[in-house]
């Protein structure tokens, strides 16, 4: 899989970096803010709203420093994503945590959990275009390789052509790093298909600024 800190022209594979989240206005994270201020890694109580919004933005700008933290910021923007489906900024938030949290899964030899956190990632992303509300500049930035991931994800479970779809998305979003996927093992199963060989011209042209018709 690739890591969302990707770079157009990048060939190492590093740990995903966490977006820097802008301060919220005060009225809306005061509590929030000083939970994270007493240093308090406790989640306010699902019934603070904007308390659990407040302490998840936080959550998610702090997970590169505190990867073991993904699996409670997921729980709730889970819980915030169940009451509001279309919550833009939770959209955003957890299509960067689940990102950053399933690369540190399969970092640590956990692929059943990772994988399906891109899965998770993407979904939130597709939404969050859905919804009609602009990217964040971060979820911008890594949309490339959450549609990349979610493309590895669908490969390893066998949907060949949902595969092929994400990762044509991929390269329209704007990946382009050659060398990372000539290299993917997660794409094994595609390499045969016509259509693989057409994305893989696509991506060659990408890489190199040329056009190909």
């Amino acid at each position: 899989p690739a890591a969302s800190n990707l770079q157009t022209d990048a060939t190492a594979r590093s740990r995903p970096e966490a977006s820097s989240v802008p301060a919220a206005p005060a009225a809306a994270t005061d509590v929030g803010q000083r939970v994270v201020n007493a240093g308090s890694d406790q989640a306010p109580s699902a019934s603070g709203g904007q308390d659990r919004l407040a302490w998840a933005r936080q959550a998610v700008a702090a997970l590169s420093r505190k990867p073991t933290e993904g699996a409670k910021v997921i729980e709730v923007l889970d819980e915030i994503l169940a009451q509001e489906p279309k919550h833009a900024e939770a959209l955003g938030l957890m299509a960067e945590a689940a990102q950053m949290y399933g690369f540190d899964l399969i970092q640590a030899e956990k692929p059943n959990e990772g994988y399906p956190l891109f899965l998770k990632s993407a979904r939130a992303l597709r939404s969050l275009r859905e919804s009609g509300h602009p990217l964040p500049p971060t979820v911008q930035r890594i949309a490339p390789a959450i549609l990349y991931n979610e493309a590895c994800s669908f490969a390893l479970l066998g949907d060949a052509e949902r595969a092929i779809a994400s990762l044509s998305e991929a390269i329209d979003a704007g990946y382009k790093n050659l060398r990372e996927f000539e290299r993917e093992a997660d794409f094994e199963s595609l390499r045969n298909r016509d259509d693989f060989k057409k994305l893989r011209e696509r991506l060659i042209s990408a890489a190199t600024g040329s056009t190909t018709k």
